[in-house]
């Protein structure tokens, strides 16, 4: 009787590890977007229209406030299923004065990455600013640099209004 239990285990397994789907496809920057309509600059043109920029702005002091600045170049784009997919823009701060409108230098962050996230359904599109976070910062170097493949980051979205 064991010996039955045992085939029907393995049975059991080789389905499930048959039936296996892949269920994220990616492609990286530089490539077209083929399953956004008008790709990249019908993105750049909602994220225009919409006055997005105005909310990638963070006040730190009374004077300083970082911009955040979507760096198009570099995108990578998912497909989640067949209904949802998601093109992450990396954000590149900026700290500036607000008196004087002076820049003041770029921002480096450790263990952390901030995207542009455009996410697509089937009867809707929006924008959400994304950040990740890495759960173990033990060591800093290039490769613990944040990945959105990366089960180790908690993702932080906050969705933006279009004005």
């Amino acid at each position: 009787m064991p010996k039955v239990y045992q085939l029907l285990y393995l049975i059991l397994i080789c389905c499930f590890i048959s039936c296996k789907k892949d269920l994220l496809t990616q492609s990286k920057g530089g490539e077209k977007i083929i399953s956004v309509d008008g790709g990249l600059n019908s993105i750049k043109k909602q994220f225009a229209s919409g006055k997005y920029d105005n909310q990638l702005t963070e006040k730190i002091r009374d004077t300083i406030s970082i911009v955040w600045q979507p760096n198009w170049n570099s995108i990578t784009e998912k497909t989640y299923g067949d209904s949802i997919t998601c093109v992450y823009i990396p954000l590149n701060g900026e700290r500036i004065n607000t008196n004087s409108g002076k820049q003041l230098g770029f921002i480096n962050t450790i263990n952390t990455e901030k995207y542009l996230l455009y996410t697509l359904k089937k009867d809707s599109s929006y924008f959400s600013f994304a950040t990740y976070i890495n759960k173990s910062t033990t060591t800093l170097n290039k490769k613990n640099k944040p990945s959105i493949n990366g089960e180790s980051y908690i993702n932080h979205t906050l969705q933006l209004k279009a004005f």
